[in-house]
């Protein structure tokens, strides 16, 4: 991938000796640099690198090899590139992707304990990221902003009956419900 933000073009690269890493480029050579430098790097450029600008900084996910796929932060130097939160302490991942931006927030999609999916929320900080609403096995998918709603696809099934429903958000934990109950036996929307 490549991505341009803020007039630098972030990338993964494997320079031969450190696995792969995220860059930054400005364009020159003088000015292409490497952010990351995970000794036991196992991120795959072509799958685990989900990335996106946020107010000022650059967020994607990066498997350090310690960590595992989790959160992380640039601000374009090296000195300002780390993890953000480890939500699953040791190898266990979140594996953040999708990330959109609603009502001035940063949201993405990952990985939540007893495999299940969820959605997640950040500030940039430690403390200021946490899991949003939990979406169960087959859920979070499509996230859609209309009219300053968030609609997106969640499984709310019970006893592995797989029931993947509408649900709406004003941007709050409070106001995150149910939208319409399309078929309340069988999978309502698929989005296949």
């Amino acid at each position: 991938f490549i991505y341009e933000y803020k007039n630098a073009l972030y990338f993964a690269a494997n320079n031969g000796s450190s696995g792969m890493q995220l860059w930054k480029s400005d364009g020159t050579l003088q000015g292409t640099v490497q952010l990351t430098n995970a000794a036991n790097s196992t991120t795959n450029p072509s799958g685990d690198f989900s990335i996106t600008g946020y107010k000022g900084n650059v967020y994607f996910s990066f498997n350090d090899g310690v960590h595992g796929n989790e959160l992380w932060i640039t601000d374009g130097t090296m000195q300002g590139t780390h993890i953000v939160k480890d939500f699953t302490q040791g190898i266990a991942e979140t594996s953040p992707v999708n990330f959109f931006v609603f009502k001035d927030k940063l949201f993405f999609i990952g990985e939540a304990p007893i495999d299940t999916r969820a959605l997640y929320i950040t500030d940039g900080t430690e403390q200021g990221t946490m899991e949003f609403f939990n979406c169960n096995e087959e859920g979070c998918r499509y996230p859609t902003v209309l009219d300053d709603q968030l609609f997106f696809v969640s499984d709310d099934s019970i006893f592995s009956h797989p029931n993947n429903e509408l649900y709406i958000s004003d941007g709050t934990i409070e106001g995150t419900h149910l939208f319409l109950e399309i078929n309340p036996n069988f999978i309502g929307v698929t989005g296949e």
